[in-house]
């Protein structure tokens, strides 16, 4: 999410940051490559479903599953997995851990992919049509 929880929207859909935005363009642009096979797709990391009384208040809590959500769901000419795609400009404390458990349990079936820049991801496209498909 952006800065102060603020989404942005573009194309009638709603992003979590700038960089977002133009990685989703980036991605646009090489539709010949690439297809945006989904969007914000939910991985349950761990079930949480169980109540807890804090001590020492003895305040009644609720732990909600661990989820993580990467940005884009790609399929890309000349791999044989998915790739879960994560627009990263500043990572919050837990994401490390949830990119983790993600590749732990679903590395099998995708391919983790942390992109920082718009640059990046140009360089990777790039290197992807000279190396990969040809």
């Amino acid at each position: 999410m952006g800065k102060n929880g603020v989404k942005y929207d573009y194309e009638g859909l709603q992003f979590d940051s700038k960089l977002e935005i133009n990685h989703y363009k980036a991605l646009k642009e090489n539709d010949d490559i690439i297809e945006i096979v989904d969007m914000q797709k939910r991985f349950t990391l761990l079930k949480f479903d169980f109540n807890y009384i804090d001590f020492p208040q003895k305040k009644k809590r609720k732990y909600r599953d661990m989820v993580y959500t990467p940005d884009f769901i790609l399929k890309i000419k000349g791999y044989d997995k998915l790739i879960a795609m994560e627009s990263k400009g500043f990572p919050r404390k837990d994401y490390n851990i949830r990119k983790k458990l993600f590749i732990r349990r679903h590395g099998d079936e995708y391919y983790h992919y942390e992109c920082r820049s718009v640059k990046q991801l140009l360089e990777d496209i790039k290197y992807i049509r000279e190396e990969v498909i040809t």
